[in-house]
């Protein structure tokens, strides 16, 4: 459910997967993992990937 937030990007999607990810419900190394693992064309992967390395603590969308 994460990743499909991460790529809706939008700003409701974006608290809770910031929450998620504060509150130790997620990983980001899961995030990741399953980002690699979906169907995703390797041309939209890339900003779902800069918001899980910006939403992580002292990452730079904090």
């Amino acid at each position: 459910m994460l990743i499909s937030k991460y790529a809706a990007n939008r700003e409701k999607d974006r608290r809770f997967t910031r929450a998620a990810l504060a509150h130790g419900l997620v990983d980001a190394a899961t995030l990741r993992a399953r980002l690699g693992a979906t169907t995703i064309g390797d041309d939209r992967r890339a900003d779902p990937l800069a918001a899980i390395e910006a939403d992580l603590p002292g990452g730079a969308g904090r």
